[in-house]
């Protein structure tokens, strides 16, 4: 609505005194005196700087709205409940679901190691979930993380990054540990981690440019007492604005810590064969860091950051094309050097013959 009133001539674009004169009433709604203008030299380098940090800016957009993350984890908490009636009302008993449990040993989308040619399993054990602990950590370490990234970069690069940490945890897991079941969302909310790290080093300069120039503003405000005072509070603002951002990746990297630190805690490190292993964060994270660096946006490209992109972008499609390729002739290799196969025996038969559902 601003914006329109601010295009004058209704050409449908902002010229040079269109956006000062915007500019002039954003400063003025928000309490700033012209005293900026005696000291930055006026009219020209207000409106550049203006320019750069609305070019820099790391922007949130509500609309079109964070459709993916949205929609996956109310699949995964639609198969929860699916599965929980179904153990209710199983056969021979009632199974009941607990903090840690049960295991959906039978489900067509668990990643199961004697089925690895039914290929969806590489994803979608994603939607699957093992007990209220499992499923309410990863949600909202899910919703924490994943809203804002897509909200900033849109629903196509996150969903890039979060299937490339399901893809890249499945396949890791399954070359190192051949007989490891694969459950939960762990591996793509630890790629939306790596995806956020990678958004913070491609626009770190950017970040931290709109942030000196808004602290630098708003200490000059507040040295000639701008705005009736209020420059001391636009000072504060900022300052914690720049806090907070520290707060929120500390605190995502904390709750990480402990997801890690319960997963060795866990059935995974007891010998039991079903859970998102410590191997599948790992991979989850490398991927979500490498695609992140690849396809999220980067406010400013830089030399370096096209380097980096490139080495990224082979790195992670190397890491996929070697682990896939195990998959393949991996049992053919292990036997001609130690006479035995790496994987499981495959196995085709019904789900609900002699299929157990929990461990």
């Amino acid at each position: 609505m601003q914006i329109n009133l601010a295009d004058v001539d209704q050409d449908g674009t902002l010229d040079r005194k269109e956006f000062y004169r915007l500019m002039c009433k954003v400063r003025s709604k928000l309490g700033v005196s012209n005293v900026s203008d005696r000291v930055d030299g006026g009219e020209p380098y207000l409106l550049e700087r203006d320019l750069e940090m609305a070019a820099n800016a790391e922007r949130y957009r509500w609309c079109p709205p964070p459709w993916f993350i949205t929609l996956v984890t109310v699949a995964q908490v639609a198969f929860y409940i699916f599965h929980v009636f179904h153990f209710l009302a199983k056969e021979g008993g009632a199974i009941y679901p607990t903090w840690d449990g049960p295991y959906q040993f039978c489900s067509n989308v668990i990643f199961n190691p004697r089925r690895r040619r039914e290929i969806w399993r590489f994803l979608s054990y994603v939607l699957v979930h093992a007990g209220y602990q499992h499923l309410l950590v990863n949600v909202f370490l899910q919703l924490l993380v994943g809203l804002p990234l897509e909200m900033s970069n849109g629903s196509l690069r996150v969903m890039t990054v979060y299937l490339s940490g399901a893809l890249m945890g499945s396949l890791g897991v399954s070359t190192v540990l051949p007989r490891q079941y694969l459950v939960g969302a762990s591996a793509s909310v630890f790629a939306l981690v790596g995806g956020h790290c990678a958004s913070m080093i491609l626009n770190w300069k950017e970040d931290r440019m709109v942030i000196r120039e808004r602290l630098r503003r708003a200490y000059r405000y507040n040295l000639a007492g701008g705005g009736g005072g209020r420059g001391g509070k636009k000072l504060k603002q900022t300052r914690k604005s720049t806090k907070l951002r520290i707060v929120r990746l500390a605190f995502v990297l904390l709750l990480v810590g402990v997801d890690v630190g319960a997963s060795f805690a866990s059935e995974c490190r007891s010998g039991k064969s079903a859970c998102t292993t410590v191997e599948a964060h790992l991979g989850g994270f490398c991927a979500g860091l490498l695609v992140g660096v690849l396809v999220l946006r980067n406010r400013r490209a830089e030399s370096w950051e096209v380097a980096a992109r490139a080495v990224a972008g082979v790195l992670f499609f190397s890491a996929v094309l070697t682990t896939s390729t195990w998959q393949v002739l991996g049992d053919g290799v292990w036997m001609a050097a130690k006479n035995q196969t790496w994987f499981q025996p495959e196995k085709y038969v019904d789900l609900e013959v002699n299929c157990s559902y929990h461990d």
